[in-house]
């Protein structure tokens, strides 16, 4: 309804762990929200930045996950923005940077402390003319020993989603190692830390 709305993060307990979830988005279709009228929260660096140090000094989370609408829709790697963004969103205190809108898989990359994840691609998506693709499921793990991070390889058959076992999930999985390689700090979609 207006911007506080649109800035307020979802915050969650989960296993004795505060996480704190924002989101951004940038588009002509979704104007940014203002103190007087209703829109999304803008994709801008400031902004996000403000947010997360608030989660950490209002809200005391232990970990922020930080959600982005961006990209080029169908391209299979990122712009150069979109890598910098990315840097300086973990560089601002993100934990995590989880991006949609290409409707297809992208990079992995293990920036500094943080993990960065272009693009997931579709799970189930009506606008897509496609109704069978391969996607995934980014899983984080908080634990005592640690973060550690998974990719689960997704096959979506006329509109229902399946992970993908043996020789297929690993098929998937090295696709996006090779996406990930073109990405200058990438990351394995094998790789838990």
């Amino acid at each position: 309804r207006d911007k506080e709305e649109a800035h307020r993060p979802v915050l969650m307990q989960i296993s004795g762990k505060r996480i704190g979830f924002l989101g951004y988005y940038e588009g002509g279709e979704a104007p940014a929200a203002t103190t007087i009228s209703p829109g999304v929260a803008k994709r801008d660096i400031l902004l996000i930045t403000s947010d997360m140090q608030a989660l950490r000094s209002q809200d005391s989370v232990d970990y922020i996950v930080v959600n982005v609408h961006w990209g080029t829709e169908k391209a299979d790697t990122p712009g150069v923005w979109q890598i910098e963004f990315a840097h300086d969103m973990i560089d601002a205190g993100a934990d995590a940077v989880i991006g949609h809108h290409p409707h297809v898989l992208q990079g992995i990359e293990h920036y500094k402390s943080g993990v960065i994840v272009y693009s997931l691609g579709n799970l189930i998506f009506g606008g897509n003319s496609r109704s069978s693709y391969d996607t995934g499921i980014f899983e984080i793990q908080l634990g005592e020993a640690g973060v550690a991070y998974r990719f689960i390889p997704v096959r979506v058959s006329d509109w229902r989603a399946r992970e993908l076992q043996a020789e297929s999930a690993d098929s998937l999985r090295d696709y996006v190692d090779y996406l990930s390689s073109l990405i200058s700090q990438k990351m394995s979609a094998r790789e838990i830390k």
